[in-house]
């Protein structure tokens, strides 16, 4: 994972709740 990848998903984890999260990595393919 690129740097801003990594503070990307640091944003996420610390900003969605656990079923957005779910939503976000399904659909980016991760």
């Amino acid at each position: 994972m690129t740097n801003a990848g990594k503070v990307i998903a640091d944003y996420i984890l610390n900003n969605y709740s656990q079923s957005e999260k779910i939503v976000f990595v399904c659909g980016s393919g991760n």
